[in-house]
């Protein structure tokens, strides 16, 4: 992942291999390379889910609501004081 220097966006450089047939001696490949703007479609995500009235945002499993969050951060938190403890 490689993060502009202004902060604005985050990129994640990938190539994606299509190999048409293994079994032959010279199997045909595709080859396609791409850049993903993270921050970009972090952003598209969440302003699609705050666009859900408040019932479907709640059942929506793509978004992680404050009252599904608790226990990830009492994780972090826990993880936090172990780690000072150290």
């Amino acid at each position: 992942m490689k993060y502009d220097a202004s902060g604005e966006f985050a990129v994640r450089p990938g190539k994606l291999t299509i190999i048409e047939n293994d079994r032959q001696a010279t199997p045909e490949k595709l080859e396609l390379k791409f850049v993903e703007d993270q921050l970009l479609s972090m952003n598209c995500t969440i302003y699609n889910a705050f666009n859900q009235s408040q019932e479907k945002f709640e059942q929506d499993v793509s978004v992680l609501s404050l009252r599904r969050y608790v226990p990830i951060g009492q994780q972090i938190m826990m993880i936090q004081k172990l780690w000072e403890e150290r």
